[in-house]
């Protein structure tokens, strides 16, 4: 399957990310956006959001990263 090309695409400059945790039973952990789905990856069950805080997003083009650059995502 081919992805199409995206040519530009505007994001914001700032973001809530939530930490957001399940029932103890699950123990699951997350950062999420907030406003995005609560929902638990594995357990199904509605996370609860226990801060939320608001990064700023740096517009650093100096080193770019690609998709296909594994090292920049620590794999």
């Amino acid at each position: 399957m081919d992805y199409p090309e995206i040519k530009d695409v505007d994001l914001p400059d700032t973001a809530f990310v939530a930490y957001a945790v399940c029932y103890p039973c699950c123990s699951a952990k997350e950062f999420i956006v907030d406003g995005d789905t609560r929902e638990c990856q594995k357990s199904g069950s509605l996370m609860f959001r226990t801060g939320v805080k608001k990064y700023h997003v740096i517009n650093d083009s100096s080193k770019p990263v690609s998709s296909g650059d594994s090292q920049d995502r620590g794999v």
